[in-house]
């Protein structure tokens, strides 16, 4: 039989869950049955907050119409 001490064996904690940057994984997590949630660095890179007050995913807010955008119609085009 093998005698092993078990001081000579390393511990270590709980394998850490990878940040995911993926739009759908994020609110995916956010509405899982099983462990939901995101930690609060995912949270901030998931959402942004336009000046106008409306909140949209970081992916949507480069398509977001702004409602404090000022469309000049005095021009002539």
């Amino acid at each position: 039989m093998l005698d092993i001490n078990e001081d000579a064996i390393p511990q270590r904690g709980p394998p850490v869950r990878l940040p995911s940057h993926k739009t759908a994984e994020l609110l995916a997590k956010l509405d899982a049955r099983e462990r939901p949630g995101i930690s609060q660095h995912d949270f901030q890179h998931l959402f942004y907050r336009c000046e106008c007050g409306i909140y949209v995913t970081r992916r949507a807010f480069k398509d977001h119409d702004c409602l404090n955008e000022v469309v000049d119609l005095t021009t002539n085009n």
